[in-house]
């Protein structure tokens, strides 16, 4: 489910591969007598609709991190809350959807709710009172951010920003963050291979003095994904805590290392697609002629979700952010 306005990245010819995909992936789970989420959330929207729901009814919702829902997963609310009017309240955040195969917006839930809450509330009269139509509250935005310094919200801001040139149609535009305090600027540190990295940071190798410098409990090595993940925890032992970008979500930190997350990119020299952003908004002069390709939808659509994941990567930390690259590009 999309809102009426949003519009494909996906060209004709793209569309009919993932299409057949998709067709090939039904027929293996036919065969081997499997099922899937969306089908359970299918299975149970196809349930209510024939028997209807005979459970109790809630009065009110409030779900935080709804970017982690998809909109057919949201309707199924419709069926035991009928208090439409004041009866949801959803909290979260677009540029952190990590989630796969979930593209979301608040106003595609706007749109979900005229389409598929009031429209049928609606037709049923239920949704009219005194003659006078249900109508949405408008969005609040929580800009005082009370975790994060004003030196994390600087990268946090610019990540957004290259979201908002790039896939203007893909995360709600909202207004800067603000912090409470000043803090430390995000470092940068270079390294020409993944161990000697990891032993800068933590100290002497474990076979020359027996153990390492350990992170404590506020600390924490983020990765990209569980392959990297078991490599680093070979590295460290317990010396340190180690998680995937997913796993991190909506857990906070007091200092937070981003290891070799550009290094093990699947975009690898496609960044450079930014500098074209960074021509447009004069940070690097035009006479410079530094080479970089144009920027195409159908070739750089990992660009939005490599840009979420490192968002949310980067606002783990409440004060010192280190992001440890072992790659010169």
């Amino acid at each position: 489910m999309l809102a009426d306005k949003r519009i494909s990245s996906l060209n004709n010819e793209m569309r009919d591969r993932i299409y057949d995909i998709f067709l090939e992936y039904e027929s293996m789970k036919c065969t081997t007598r499997e099922f899937d989420l969306s089908d359970f959330v299918n299975s149970l929207h196809s349930s209510l609709v024939s028997e209807g729901y005979n459970g109790d009814m809630v009065d009110f919702f409030y779900i935080d991190e709804v970017q982690d829902l998809t909109m057919t997963q949201i309707a199924l609310l419709k069926y035991v809350c009928m208090n439409i009017k004041e009866g949801f309240l959803f909290a979260g955040d677009t540029a952190q959807t990590i989630a796969r195969g979930i593209d979301f917006r608040f106003e595609d839930i706007r749109s979900l709710f005229y389409t598929a809450f009031l429209a049928e509330n609606e037709a049923s009269n239920e949704g009219l009172k005194h003659g006078k139509r249900v109508h949405l509250s408008h969005m609040f935005q929580l800009s005082q951010n009370f975790r994060t310094h004003c030196g994390i919200l600087r990268m946090a801001q610019s990540i957004m920003s290259l979201l908002y040139f790039f896939f203007p149609s893909s995360v709600d535009k909202l207004n800067p963050e603000t912090g409470l305090v000043h803090g430390e600027a995000p470092v940068l540190l270079e390294s020409d291979n993944d161990e000697n990295a990891i032993m800068t940071i933590f100290g002497e190798s474990k076979s020359k003095h027996g153990n390492l410098h350990g992170f404590g409990a506020e600390q924490v090595i983020l990765v990209r994904d569980d392959a990297t993940k078991k490599q680093i925890i070979d590295l460290v032992g317990k010396q340190a805590l180690v998680l995937t970008i997913v796993e991190c979500k909506g857990l906070e930190f007091q200092d937070v290392l981003l290891y070799n997350f550009f290094g093990s990119s699947p975009l690898r020299n496609k960044w450079r697609v930014l500098y074209g952003y960074m021509e447009d908004k004069y940070i690097i002069a035009h006479s410079e002629q530094i080479s970089h390709p144009g920027f195409d939808r159908s070739k750089h659509y990992l660009l939005c979700s490599e840009l979420e994941q490192l968002y949310v990567a980067i606002t783990r930390t409440r004060q010192r952010l280190w992001i440890c690259e072992n790659t010169d590009d």
